[in-house]
């Protein structure tokens, strides 16, 4: 299958980023509702929030085995998962959705950026100049994603951390910031200063001819 072109694999690429493009906007107009009109209802008794946790579980309590591999104890160091509880007010629910809603945002403007790079790969133009404008954002929003989802996490921690309790485990707060993403974001922009270098090429290329 070709990568650039029509019928290619950057045409099939461009066709789910369509498809996504229009999930996460379904998503964001939700969002928005939600925020506007969290203030002025009154909450009923299912409506719950759910938060990202990370728990120190009690070793004496919970014991982890495995037979098969020996007699020794297995132990579990850190986990996470998502806490659900029912919100205490309507108004509660403005924070966590002005957070998705923003979220939702960086997301659209990074399909937009997606969509526009292989919209020119699908038309056959590798080294269109707006490629690069492209690839950079692509870049950026990647970089400026981790931070941001790192800071939610360890609010949204911090927050179990100080309301509540459990059984036989201790909520506990982290800053996790993968660097991994973020060097993914900076490899990002190397391609992009990659696929300057073609566009130069091409244009010199082009005025030789």
């Amino acid at each position: 299958m070709r990568a650039v072109g029509r019928w290619s694999l950057s045409s099939f690429l461009s066709a789910v980023l369509t498809i996504a493009s229009i999930g996460v906007a379904i998503a964001f107009a939700v969002a928005l509702f939600v925020l506007v009109v969290s203030p002025w209802t009154t909450f009923g008794r299912n409506d719950r929030l759910g938060i990202p946790v990370a728990m120190q579980l009690d070793e004496q309590a919970l014991q982890v085995r495995a037979p098969a591999l020996g007699p020794g104890l297995a132990r579990l160091t850190k986990v996470t998962g998502t806490l659900e509880f029912t919100a205490p007010s309507r108004r509660s629910l403005i924070a966590p959705m002005l957070t998705l809603v923003i979220m939702l945002l960086l997301a659209s403007w990074a399909l937009q950026q997606l969509r526009g790079l292989f919209r020119t790969l699908r038309n056959g133009e590798v080294f269109a100049p707006e490629n690069v404008r492209h690839v950079q954002r692509v870049g950026w929003a990647v970089i400026l994603a981790e931070p941001a989802r790192a800071l939610i996490t360890y609010s949204a921690q911090t927050f179990a951390q100080s309301h509540f309790i459990g059984d036989g485990i201790r909520f506990v707060a982290k800053f996790d910031l993968n660097l991994g993403t973020i060097v993914a974001g900076l490899a990002i922009l190397v391609i992009a200063e990659v696929f300057r270098a073609g566009t130069r090429l091409d244009e010199d290329q082009s005025l030789t001819i």
